[in-house]
């Protein structure tokens, strides 16, 4: 798939079903493709977390706008 296919087919997903859990393999792959993307001089001035502890989620989620 080009670039161009890629990017006419892109999506975001707004509602995920709470009972499902998500595949740590395809987070961790998806995390290590982010590490690809260029940033400004090339600082990588980010970090990523992948929490599934629920009560930690709980916690967060007012410092993430309710997300």
């Amino acid at each position: 798939m080009s670039l161009h296919e890629t990017l006419q087919h892109r999506r975001a997903i707004r509602y995920y079903d709470p009972e499902k859990p998500l595949d740590s393999a395809r987070v961790e792959e998806c995390l290590r493709q982010a590490t690809l993307a260029p940033t400004s001089s090339n600082m990588q001035l980010w970090e990523c977390y992948h929490i599934t502890d629920r009560k930690v989620i709980r916690e967060l989620t007012p410092a993430c706008f309710g997300q």
